[in-house]
């Protein structure tokens, strides 16, 4: 059996043990849900509703006590208030409990308590205080026909109460009832896809590891100089055929020898190929819109060429997009990638495309399964300072302010967050957006200057770049990118080296009309 068929019999098996527990473990959540749901929007807040309810008319019975025995009319905008509190408080249980029948009933019978009590008592008490007729109202409370009526008010509501919270009590039961349900249903999951795990190991480690194993150690034999010893062929198909395909390479290792000596002499001769690829990679040379100031620089690890590369790319509508890419590896092969992935990119941007489609369009030249992209790509609009930000597993640009006391100062850090750029995995990228006020900059870099370390380990990392920041007084742009690449040379080893770029972008005050752009090509 060929380890494509062992692989895909495990998948299946997987994806139908996954299908099944994700079924059970769906429908324990969704009572579960359903449960939480009705306790905490309907219960809950029903329940806190009767309470104030009474709160309500208890206003409402003071508000008439203190209008007749005082005359105060404040008393009877107390009354009026908590008349309509009242009000509003059994629409809203209509609305919360209205289809629970013995919760309607119970509410009806307050709404009757409640009429008999202001068409019997509040009503005729307030209506004889109004005319004047002091001792008619007197007389009216002595008869305490009022308070009679307001106790039964009271009570019907305490058993309004009663019945709504007897309803929260069994939602809670059931909400619990729903939870250990669902406990159970992800344990039983756990255990299903626990097994078939441990039997895919077992499976893996039969098919690939102990086959590929034997290959590795006839390999390692070759590669000691052994070229007589035959490279072992066991385990299925695919690392049989692979274990000839070393033996076919192993014969022909001594005869290539020649060969291999003739490419070594021909790397020596593409340096035109390798300032070719350079030249592509500089910034462009056109200038951003009005309203923007921008600066920037790459420098290469140990003088070969960068994977890293910047560009400033004018937009439709008067915007500026700055780019910021890092290809994965040095030397030729990287710069091959970024060049190719540059031009994709930049005239994505150039046509009017957004920073996510940009990306897309820059994947779709990638072939290389091990080489992978991060790059983050900030447009601009200098009239409003709309800025928007696509990060595609990119350090995080920092906004710069200017204090006069403490130098440039990072003011925060815009989210990063997005898979890097390659030929696996996702490829949906979004875009954060913020406002970049005037005066402000926007420093964006690769990880070449955050991870620069000394000889001990340390690295220089943000706090590093915001000490060397506090020295700068004059936030140009320029001056910017100069201190934070002198602060990663300084700081780095000479046996830890990587590539660095930097790019400053600064949003021009409305009363600086000049335009300048200063670019450094890589150094």
């Amino acid at each position: 059996m060929s380890l494509r068929a062992r692989i895909a019999a495990l998948l299946v098996a997987f994806s139908v043990v996954l299908v099944g527990c994700g079924a059970l473990v769906y429908g324990a959540l969704d009572a579960a849900d359903e449960r939480e749901l009705e306790l905490t929007q309907r219960l809950t807040p029903a329940s806190q509703v009767a309470r104030d309810l009474l709160a309500d008319f208890v206003e409402q019975e003071t508000g008439v006590r203190g209008y007749v025995i005082t005359g105060d009319r404040d008393f009877l905008d107390s009354f009026e208030r908590g008349r309509r509190r009242a009000d509003e408080a059994v629409a809203r249980l209509r609305s919360l409990v209205g289809g629970d029948p013995g919760v309607n009933r119970e509410l009806e019978e307050v709404l009757d308590a409640q009429d008999s009590w202001r068409r019997f008592a509040a009503g005729p008490e307030i209506a004889a205080r109004r005319r004047g007729d002091v001792e008619r109202a007197r007389e009216l409370v002595i008869t305490r026909q009022g308070r009679t009526r307001f106790v039964r008010l009271r009570q019907e509501v305490a058993e309004l109460q009663e019945v709504v919270e007897a309803d929260r009590a069994e939602a809670v039961e059931q909400a619990a009832r729903a939870d250990r349900r669902l406990g159970s249903a992800v344990a039983l999951a756990g255990g299903a896809l626990l097994l078939i795990v441990l039997v895919a190991g077992v499976v893996m480690w039969r098919s690939v590891v102990r086959p590929v194993a034997s290959l590795r150690a006839s390999l390692r034999r070759v590669a000691g100089g052994d070229l007589d010893a035959p490279v072992a062929a066991e385990g299925p198909r695919e690392v049989r055929e692979l274990a000839r395909d070393a033996e076919a390479m192993r014969r022909r290792i001594r005869s290539e020898v020649d060969s291999s000596r003739a490419a070594e002499e021909g790397l020596t001769q593409r340096e035109p190929v390798v300032a070719a690829l350079r030249d592509q990679l500089l910034p462009s040379d056109g200038e951003p819109p009005a309203g923007v100031r921008v600066a920037g620089t790459v420098h290469s690890a140990e003088g070969v060429l960068a994977g890293d590369w910047y560009d400033v790319v004018t937009l439709p509508g008067g915007r500026v997009a700055v780019v910021v890419a890092d290809v994965s590896g040095h030397g030729a092969a990287a710069g091959s990638v970024a060049a190719q992935f540059k031009q994709a990119l930049v005239t994505a941007l150039s046509l009017g495309r957004l920073g996510p489609a940009a990306l897309e369009a820059g994947r779709a030249v990638l072939r290389d399964d091990e080489r992978f992209v991060t790059c983050v790509i900030a447009e601009l609009e200098p009239a409003s300072g709309r800025l928007r930000v696509t990060n595609a597993g990119h350090p995080p640009p920092l906004v710069l302010t200017v204090d006069p006391d403490a130098g440039v100062v990072p003011a925060r850090e815009l989210d990063g967050g997005g898979v890097v750029v390659s030929t696996l995995g996702a490829t949906a990228w979004t875009s954060h957006e913020v406002t970049l006020a005037e005066g402000e900059l926007l420093l964006l870099y690769t990880d070449g200057l955050i991870e620069a370390r000394d000889e001990t380990g340390r690295l220089l990392g943000l706090d590093g770049v915001a000490a060397a920041l506090a020295t700068v007084m004059d936030p140009e742009p320029q001056a910017i990118v100069d201190v934070c690449l002198d602060a990663a040379r300084s700081f780095r080893a000479p046996t830890r080296r990587d590539d660095i770029t930097l790019v400053v972008l600064r949003r021009e005050p409305a009363i600086r009309a000049r335009v300048a752009v200063v670019e450094r090509r890589p150094g």
